[in-house]
């Protein structure tokens, strides 16, 4: 696993949708989110979630990289490779 770059880590900062109200309205804002990125900044977010995922990191792993600069939304214990599954799979 390599070092977060620097657009996974602003993606990671910035994603925050605690008022949303249904996974229909998370899918959206998700998507809607994912695309307030540039297509370069989409493409560096979705080769290190995609090198994340199939390179075997473990949960703990994969919250360590997620919360290393104290965002203000993370997934429950033991759920991030789902929660970064489901992200992935919005680009």
């Amino acid at each position: 696993m390599t070092n977060a770059p620097a657009d996974f880590r602003d993606f990671v900062l910035g994603f925050d949708p605690r008022n949303v109200k249904s996974a229909t309205d998370l899918d959206v804002w998700i998507a809607t989110y994912i695309l307030s990125f540039s297509a370069p900044q989409r493409g560096v977010v979705k080769s290190y979630l995609d090198e994340l995922l199939n390179n075997g990191a473990t949960d703990a792993e994969l919250e360590k990289v997620w919360m290393m600069d104290g965002p203000t939304f993370g997934a429950s214990k033991g759920g991030y490779r789902a929660f970064l599954q489901l992200v992935r799979s919005r680009f």
